[in-house]
């Protein structure tokens, strides 16, 4: 799904962020729900587009989460999971262009794959 929907806990932490593989889309779905951040662990760029890979994560914690400006109480890359977060067991991967990512048929699955 290129869309990103709304996950609950404890599905969150087995399946992470549901859709959302349209770069895009992702970010403007973060936007509209501050209780989600991702982290970009790898990015690479192939056949016209970008591709990146994030680790996954979802405030569990009563009240509204820190601020997405308030990055020292959000999760970071090699640091451990701050207070009141839960990770996903999954990564998400995004595209960029999706669509031109996909039209390239049997090598792009195959790069994708390898990603």
């Amino acid at each position: 799904m290129p869309f990103p929907m709304v996950t609950p806990l404890p599905v969150f932490q087995e399946a992470g962020i549901a859709g959302g593989h349209r770069e895009e889309e992702l970010k403007r779905f973060l936007t509209r729900h501050p209780e989600y951040h991702v982290v970009e662990i790898r990015k690479k760029t192939a056949q016209g587009t970008t591709l990146r890979l994030y680790k996954q994560y979802m405030w569990k914690k009563d009240g509204r989460p820190p601020a997405p400006a308030n990055l020292s109480e959000r999760p970071a890359a090699h640091n451990p999971t701050p207070d009141g977060w839960a990770a996903a067991e999954v990564r998400l991967s995004t595209a960029e262009n999706l669509a031109r990512w996909l039209d390239r048929g049997k090598d792009g699955a195959n790069e994708w794959a390898a990603f």
